[in-house]
C-alpha cells in the first residue's frame, strides 16, 4: 500500500503528529454537532474495474483516530490515496491532526482518479464571552497545476463570516506551502462552526507521474474565565 511504505509515508506521518494540549478552564465550549471523517478514492483507467472507495467517520464526540490506504492498479498504471486523522474535544479544548496524500504512476497513458479528504466539522455554543488560543500549522504540496492540494481552517458564527480563517494551497511548481499560526481570539456568546480540512484531488492523465499531499495540525484552548 502507498502509505505503508516507511520512506514515502514519513513526510505525512511527521506532519500529522498530534499536538498535545490541556484545557485551562471547563464548561466554556458546549458541543452541539460534529462530523469528522477521512475518505479516499482510487482508480486507474488503464486497469478497468471498479473505483476503490473507503471512508471512516467518528460515531460521537469521543476521541477519533482513523487511517485509510487505498489503491487501484495494474502493470499499466497505479492510483494511490491515503488519509489520516486524530482528533479530540472537551468543554475547554479541541485538538486535531490529519492529512492525506495522492499519487498516480504508470507507463501507459490513462486517467487516474485519486481523492483524499480529512475533515473536521464541529459546531459548538458559547454562553458567555470566552478567550481561546489557536495554534497550528497548515501545509500543502503538489507537483502540477492540474491537481489539487489544499488545507484550511475557519472559525465562524453560524451562517456568518469567519472570525478566523487560514488557507494554503500547494504551489504548482512543486514547492511546499506552509503556514503556522498562534493567536488569541475572544468569542462572544453564540453558536460557532469550526471547519478544518486537508484535501487532495487528482482527475488527470498520466504519464507523467503525479503526487500531492496536504495536512493540518490544530490546538484550540480556553484561556480562562
Amino acid at each position: 500500500m502507498y502509505l505503508t511504505t516507511p520512506s514515502r509515508f514519513a513526510p505525512l506521518a511527521a506532519s500529522i503528529a498530534l499536538l498535545a494540549c490541556a484545557g485551562a478552564a471547563s464548561g466554556q465550549l458546549i458541543a452541539v454537532e460534529q462530523d469528522r471523517f477521512v475518505r479516499t478514492v482510487a482508480h486507474a483507467s488503464q486497469c478497468g474495474g471498479e473505483f476503490q472507495i473507503d471512508e471512516r467517520e467518528a460515531p460521537d464526540f469521543g476521541p477519533f483516530t482513523a487511517r485509510l490506504d487505498t489503491e487501484h492498479g495494474c502493470e499499466g498504471g497505479l492510483a494511490e490515496s491515503a488519509a489520516a486523522q486524530r482528533s479530540m474535544m472537551t468543554s475547554s479544548m479541541f485538538s486535531a491532526a490529519g492529512g492525506g496524500r495522492i499519487a498516480g504512476f504508470g507507463p501507459n497513458f490513462g486517467v487516474v482518479h485519486a481523492f483524499s479528504h480529512s475533515t473536521v466539522d464541529f459546531v459548538f455554543d458559547v454562553q458567555s464571552p470566552v478567550t481561546i488560543s489557536i495554534e497550528g500549522i497548515l501545509t500543502a504540496r503538489r507537483d502540477s497545476d492540474i491537481i489539487g492540494a489544499r488545507a484550511s481552517i475557519s472559525i465562524a458564527p453560524l451562517n456568518a463570516q469567519p472570525v478566523f480563517l487560514r488557507d494554503v494551497e500547494g504551489d504548482a511548481g512543486g514547492s511546499r506551502v506552509t503556514e503556522r499560526f498562534s493567536e488569541r481570539l475572544t468569542l462572544q456568546p453564540g453558536r460557532y462552526r469550526l471547519y478544518l480540512t486537508a484535501d487532495c484531488i487528482m482527475d488527470n492523465s498520466i504519464p507523467p507521474d503525479r503526487t500531492a499531499d496536504a495536512a493540518f495540525r490544530l490546538s484550540v484552548n480556553v484561556v480562562g474565565n
